[in-house]
C-alpha cells in the first residue's frame, strides 16, 4: 500500500472505533470530535531536513507519531483508557 492508503485506513480505523466525526479538514490539520475526545492531527510532510512527523492532539495532550500505522496502537490504547474511565 502506498502511504496515502496507510494514512486513510489508519484515520478511518481511528473514526470507527473512538466514534468520531470529521469537524475540521485542511491541508495540514484534521479536527475530529465526539462528546468526550477531542482529536486534531497535523502532519508535516517529510523534508530535506526532517522526516515526516504526525502530531496527534487528544484532548490536552499531545503524541508524536513517525508512521501512519502508530495511530492504531494510539486508538487501542485511548480505548483501553475509555473503558477504565466509564466504569
Amino acid at each position: 500500500m502506498k502511504g496515502v492508503d496507510i494514512m486513510i485506513k489508519a484515520i478511518e480505523y481511528m473514526k470507527t472505533e473512538l466514534n468520531l466525526k470529521l469537524v475540521e479538514d485542511n491541508y495540514f490539520i484534521s479536527i475530529f470530535k465526539n462528546e468526550k475526545l477531542r482529536v486534531r492531527i497535523i502532519y508535516r510532510e517529510r523534508s530535506f531536513f526532517s522526516k515526516g512527523i504526525i502530531e496527534v492532539y487528544v484532548n490536552d495532550y499531545v503524541f508524536y507519531l513517525h508512521s501512519w500505522n502508530e495511530l492504531y496502537n494510539l486508538v487501542d490504547k485511548i480505548k483501553i483508557i475509555n473503558k477504565s474511565i466509564d466504569k
